[in-house]
């Protein structure tokens, strides 16, 4: 969907920050750039595949499951060379638009996802998992969406998860750090990983961290603003899913919000 010039007009002047693996920034940067902001790039993480065996066998197993759950577009990127190709007949959910996109470019037909929280919340509430089927599978990272999990098991499917890549913190470069001084004007962070987040604030100095705290906090859940008050962030906004549109949107109504308060 086209961005309208007033939509850009509200975020002339900001920059926004990504904290995404290094792979994963282009559709931040394009995001910022289409509502007429400046983007700035401090990668967190850096993904890794996990192609053993094991993850393998795993993988295998959860998706022979009747309904198979992908927890983002790398889980789907990173599972396509372990079993190539992803069985197109198989029943996946996802955990939000970008994820739903990945497994159809797969060339899975059946595809469900959230419409309204694109987050675990939002897939939870999916009827397909209320009741859930015996056998649930669960293509994901070690330490990702740990809720998915315990909360299929409690409703008593038996969960196979399929870890089939992993996450590491990234070095921030020098340039980058100097830039997040420099930057004019308003800040904005994207948050959609406390791991990502406190990988980059602990490779930060202290007035490196002063200057990122003062960015407004857009946060892709209520459990990522308890995160961003915790540590620091003083102005803290919450979108309903991870998606850099919706959270763009959210931003530029609370900047024009902030305006005219």
């Amino acid at each position: 969907m086209a961005v309208s010039q007033s939509t850009q007009s509200r975020l002339h002047g900001w920059t926004i920050i990504g904290l995404r693996a290094s792979d994963q920034q282009a559709p931040l940067r394009r995001a910022s750039l289409a509502h007429g902001a400046s983007f700035l790039s401090l990668p967190g993480l850096r993904l890794l595949p996990q192609a053993d065996s094991a993850s393998r066998e795993n993988l295998a197993a959860a998706l022979a499951c009747p309904v198979c759950i992908f927890t983002s577009p790398a889980a789907v990127r990173f599972a396509r060379p372990l079993t190539n190709p992803l069985p197109a007949a198989m029943q996946a959910l996802a955990i939000g638009s970008g994820t739903a996109a990945a497994l159809r470019r797969a060339g899975i037909r059946d595809v469900q996802l959230p419409t309204a929280l694109m987050r675990s919340e939002g897939l939870l509430a999916l009827p397909v998992l209320s009741p859930p089927p015996a056998r649930v599978g669960l293509v994901t990272a070690p330490g990702g969406r740990g809720e998915i999990a315990s909360s299929l098991r409690e409703r008593g499917a038996n969960v196979c998860v399929a870890e089939v890549y992993r996450r590491e913190p990234a070095k921030l470069t020098a340039s980058a750090r100097r830039r997040l001084l420099q930057q004019d004007g308003q800040l904005a962070v994207l948050l959609s990983s406390e791991e990502a987040l406190r990988a980059v604030l602990s490779q930060l100095s202290a007035g490196e961290q002063q200057r990122l705290l003062g960015a407004v906090a857009v946060c892709a859940s209520p459990r990522l603003c308890d995160v961003a008050a915790q540590l620091g962030f003083s102005r803290r906004i919450e979108a309903s899913s991870t998606q850099p549109k919706e959270q763009l949107a959210v931003l530029a109504s609370y900047s024009c919000e902030d305006v005219t308060a």
